[in-house]
């Protein structure tokens, strides 16, 4: 194997390992090598173990999605694609009166979100600035005055290379995200063709479902107190 870095005369030959720390659960490192040219410091790493424990969530963790203000409904669904399909434009969403778009995405269990993407055209139809919200499942535009956890300004990103890094102390723990298309660069209508999620999933609600399910016909004389907003909840 080629070593790292040599030097054959005045030529320095160098072989770079780039990764994204996002990606890393934890890594082991037997030996570093420095060796210092000039102002510029190099480390070579030898027998390296890179533990990913991140994995995409667009297509494994979703039980259902649903687009407020989708010019055809069920399109805003085809958004969310594999990652090696992110740059196929033949499934995409627009927009319906406005150039706003609000995305209700229930998670089948908790997870963590580290990071996010978005595709559009290169043009005004692309989303400009985006809005997230943690765990308001069911969020209509009017409920999108609150304070955000998130606010992103986007970049025009045809090509799907621009990575958001989301707050930690915000999408650590969470198991529904809301995504508020807020304005795009000009156009009437917004257009995306993907949306992909970044990060990690923790666990299901199974036993949450179980514990649910012991009481699934309640007696009224058990509850002196009524809640109407008990009523008629599904769990996911």
């Amino acid at each position: 194997m080629e070593h790292p870095f040599c030097c054959h005369g005045n030529v320095l030959h160098m072989r770079f390992l780039s990764f994204d720390v996002h990606l890393l659960k934890s890594s082991v490192i037997s030996s570093a090598r420095f060796a210092t040219i000039g102002d510029l410091m190099v480390v070579a790493y030898t027998h390296v173990t890179l533990h990913f424990t991140v994995f995409d969530l667009t297509f494994t963790v979703f039980s259902q999605v649903t687009v407020l203000n989708e010019s055809i409904d069920g399109h805003g669904k085809l958004v969310f694609k594999p990652m090696d399909r992110r740059l196929d434009r033949s499934e995409f969403v627009e927009s319906d009166c406005d150039e706003e778009l609000l995305f209700n995405l229930p998670f089948s269990g908790q997870v963590r979100i580290t990071g996010l993407s978005v595709i559009g055209d290169d043009d005004h139809t692309h989303p400009a600035k985006i809005r997230l919200f943690k765990d308001k499942p069911a969020m209509s535009f009017d409920d999108c005055s609150i304070e955000p956890d998130q606010e992103i300004d986007l970049k025009q990103d045809p090509g799907g290379v621009v990575d958001y890094p989301l707050k930690a102390s915000k999408f650590g723990t969470l198991a529904h995200l809301s995504i508020h298309v807020q304005r795009n660069f000009g156009a009437d209508q917004t257009k995306i063709n993907y949306i992909g999620l970044r990060g990690e999933y923790q666990e299901d609600f199974r036993q949450r479902i179980a514990i649910a399910t012991y009481e699934a016909r309640p007696m009224v004389k058990d509850h002196k107190g009524e809640i109407p907003d008990a009523v008629g909840r599904t769990l996911f």
